[in-house]
């Protein structure tokens, strides 16, 4: 609990969380609402029923949502449990959805509460924001989201849904303009529950629309269940400086290793994920380096007539994750002398080079991994010694030397760096 503008704030019910966050909230707002005690409402419904309708805001449809003390707490946010009712309209149509909502209650303590609030129309998007992973609780904020108005798409985990992770002192670009808010939407809870760092204080959650013109609407917040103690945001901060300056450096031209940059992979040909998973301890890791992958992989290729790599180590560790450094691998795959034109045997011969080949891996870290290509050393061409000058060239496959079949050649010259 914490003081913010001479107010004092606490997470309640996701009633009277949201009735104390309209208040204070300056990056969203909270539609108008009203609630009511289970026992309210079976003593004296038409008094309830009065005092919801005599709002202005009651006489558009109206959204009825559960309340209950054991929803929305700190180890027990028991979400999608309890009943909600849409597009309520009428006395009739309320009094049925209050019943609806508290028959979903089970046994209803007398003190759970009814939410009643008129219902959002037009929302270009929707979706849940938490303040850290849920998972690890490292302090990544976490937006699942999804464009159209429809509420369930996030809370039902359909395909539809996005997901945008960013840093707190990270904002990047929002993946959509309707999202450019939400930064400001996650930081703003944090200084008011009086966090001292972003992510160091209570974690939480909530529930958030737009309007089409741009406004963030917030639906509900809760408090997530803390399983571990979070990642300092200042540790995790200088952690993630010290990647990207190592990737920096390995970022640039290395010869032996082929191309101006590199990519990162943990499952290439080396396969340090499997063997050793995503998150090895730190004997294993050292181990694996120690025999493998420091030296004894570029000198065993060496044996096998492939490029000399050696004194350039394959695997990287980024905070304890391990990564093999695709250029490194592919370079030492290719014998010392390189394959120089890539052509296709469907393409006409004088328009199917490609041009110097080599081994580029910024054209691999830059596609989708599933569409990434793989290395190979032979073609498929017809008449291919026809097409390019200044190259050695070699039938691999068959020997009808027609236009129209399907040959392999393979194409090398002297490697000169």
């Amino acid at each position: 609990m914490s003081v913010l503008r001479d107010q004092e704030f606490c997470f309640g019910t996701k009633a009277e969380t949201l009735a104390r966050l309209s208040g204070l909230l300056r990056s969203a707002k909270v539609l108008p609402l009203e609630y009511f005690t289970v026992k309210q409402w079976r003593d004296a419904p038409e008094r309830v029923l009065a005092r919801v309708r005599g709002k202005p805001w009651a006489r558009g449809p109206l959204v009825v949502r559960s309340s209950v003390l054991s929803e929305d707490r700190d180890g027990a946010s028991q979400a999608g449990r309890f009943d909600s009712r849409l597009d309520v309209k009428g006395e009739a149509g309320l009094r049925g959805a209050v019943d609806a909502v508290i028959d979903s209650f089970g046994a209803a303590d007398a003190e759970d509460q009814v939410l009643v609030q008129p219902l959002l129309s037009g929302a270009v998007a929707r979706g849940v924001a938490s303040s850290c992973d849920p998972g690890t609780e490292a302090p990544y904020r976490l937006v699942n989201w999804s464009e159209g108005s429809d509420t369930t798409v996030v809370t039902a985990g359909q395909p539809d849904v996005k997901s945008w992770y960013f840093l707190p002192y990270q904002h990047g670009y929002a993946p959509s303009p309707s999202l450019r808010g939400l930064p400001a939407l996650v930081e703003e809870p944090e200084a008011i529950l009086g966090d001292e760092a972003p992510g160091e204080g209570q974690p939480f959650e909530f529930e958030f629309g737009v309007t089409d013109g741009g406004s963030l609407m917030l639906f509900q917040m809760r408090a997530l269940a803390a399983k571990r103690r979070s990642v300092p945001w200042r540790r995790h901060r200088n952690a993630v400086a010290a990647c990207q300056k190592r990737f920096r450096a390995l970022n640039r031209e290395r010869p032996p290793a082929l191309g101006a940059e590199t990519a990162l992979g943990v499952m290439p040909d080396w396969n340090p994920a499997e063997i050793l998973g995503v998150r090895p301890s730190p004997l294993a890791l050292s181990l694996y380096r120690e025999l493998i992958t420091d030296s004894e992989w570029a000198e065993a290729r060496l044996a096998y007539g492939y490029r000399d790599l050696r004194g350039m180590p394959l695997l990287v560790d980024l905070q304890g994750l391990p990564y093999i450094d695709v250029r490194a691998s592919f370079t030492q795959t290719q014998p010392e002398t390189r394959l120089v034109r890539s052509v296709r045997h469907d393409e006409h011969p004088h328009r199917s080079a490609l041009g110097p080949s080599g081994i580029r891996p910024r054209h691999l870290s830059r596609r989708p991994p599933h569409r990434s290509p793989k290395p190979l050393s032979t073609i498929w061409a017809p008449g291919a010694p026809s097409m390019t000058s200044g190259c050695n060239w070699a039938r691999t496959g068959s020997t009808d030397s027609s236009p129209t079949s399907k040959n392999v050649w393979t194409a090398w010259k002297p490697w000169r760096p």
